[in-house]
């Protein structure tokens, strides 16, 4: 952002841009204008002490403004995803998403609970959109993406003059903006304790307190909660709030991650190759079927987010007409030649268990009749050709053939 190569000094150029902005004051989201490669660029500019640095160490964070604009955190409905947009046919996938369609009238808390990359955000989205909500805003909040100072201010909003640095008029919170539609609280494990607190009463009294008032402001929404770990355990290990998981999980979906969702892998690579066909102008693509099935044989640990990003990947560097195993990435070949060994070797041990069962069914029926070909072909009900084949395919049945044979002449010869 500062245009700082690593041919400087990083230290003092950074001392030099920000110099004038660490007189030791508060500041949040103080817009600032710099001088950036001799153009001027503004910024928001957020400072304040860190509690456990003795008032020594201090947390900055810098905002380009224009990034800050282009931002949407708050969705209207026509775009948000809706279920028919969530793709997958695995008994898993649609049992999650009728639990998802059936909840979605109700006003109670959704806590919705899946791997990284496995759609939550998109679930979140389909039962706001199809929830008697739809016409609020759905507001997406990343809490693991939000700095534990902030966090309370940018939550809950603060009336004017509650800190030096603070906007004039005060600043509406996030569960303030989203009154009368939907809250989505990702990675909810990541929130501070203390704001676990807050937000405990505001779910419960329908109603918050902005940084630097007393007075309650009553509030309207309706919060879907994801995350990727075990709550409880979390709690148990002092990390998150008892009272709140139960306050949040009225109702809970568990999302599948990729490799349980059987058929779906193959659906998903074919909906991403052709949306970045239409994105990249990528046409025409023919797929080879080994591509398929070293899709299908990887263990995809970053789930759809991970699979999406390596048809993009091999969609845009694709350079002939055609996606073969040698376009993807190492790991997804890899695999695959360990799945495709691991097949042969089990084909071989399957192949070895039916030739014994076989060759001792063959020596039994051998046995009772006395090694007599005819009697034991029509026993086994094959014909005379094929036992004979069979016999001289086995070394073991050969072997027993010949044993048997010099009994026999053995046995002439003594008469």
């Amino acid at each position: 952002m500062l245009h700082i190569s690593g041919k400087k000094n990083i230290p003092i150029v950074l001392e030099q841009q920000l110099s004038s902005w660490l007189s030791g004051r508060c500041l949040n989201r103080k817009p600032v204008s710099m001088d950036i490669a001799g153009q001027q660029t503004d910024f928001y500019f957020t400072a304040m002490p860190i509690a456990t640095g003795g008032g020594k160490q201090r947390f900055l964070l810098l905002e380009k403004k224009e990034q800050i604009n282009r931002q949407k955190p708050l969705h209207q409905s026509n775009e948000l995803i809706q279920f028919s947009d969530i793709i997958g046919e695995s008994r898993l996938l649609i049992a999650a998403k009728n639990t998802a369609r059936r909840i979605a009238d109700a006003q109670e808390p959704v806590l919705i609970v899946g791997e990284s990359g496995t759609g939550k955000e998109l679930f979140a989205q389909a039962i706001h959109r199809a929830s008697p909500r739809r016409n609020g805003k759905f507001v997406p909040i990343n809490c693991g993406a939000i700095p534990s100072e902030l966090a309370e201010s940018e939550l809950f909003g603060y009336e004017a003059g509650a800190f030096t640095g603070a906007l004039r008029n005060g600043k509406q919170g996030l569960l303030e903006s989203a009154s009368d539609g939907t809250i989505f609280l990702d990675e909810i494990e990541s929130m501070p304790l203390f704001i676990q607190v807050k937000l405990l009463r505001a779910i419960s009294t329908g109603s918050i307190v902005k940084v630097g008032s007393t007075k309650e402001m009553p509030i309207n929404i309706r919060v879907i909660s994801a995350t990727k770990k075990d709550l409880l355990k979390e709690a148990d290990l002092g990390t998150f709030r008892e009272d709140l998981y139960y306050r949040i999980s009225t109702f809970i979906i568990d999302l599948p991650p990729l490799q349980k969702r059987d058929d779906d892998v193959i659906l998903l690579a074919k909906h991403f190759i052709k949306r970045c066909q239409e994105k990249y102008n990528k046409y025409p693509l023919t797929v080879d079927d080994d591509f398929w099935h070293a899709l299908a044989s990887y263990d995809w640990r970053g789930n759809i987010r991970e699979l999406e990003n390596v048809i993009g990947r091999v969609v845009y560097m694709a350079d002939t007409e055609k996606l073969t195993i040698v376009t993807l990435p190492r790991e997804v070949r890899e695999s695959f030649t360990r799945a495709s060994s691991g097949e042969v070797q089990y084909q071989a041990q399957v192949d070895g268990l039916l030739q014994t069962g076989e060759e001792k069914i063959i020596e039994a029926a051998l046995l009772d009749t006395n090694y007599n070909i005819s009697q034991a072909s029509q026993l086994l009900g094959i014909s005379r050709k094929t036992l004979y084949n069979r016999i001289n395919n086995s070394e073991r049945l050969t072997q027993l053939k010949s044993v048997h044979t010099k009994k026999t002449v053995a046995k002439k010869n003594c008469l």
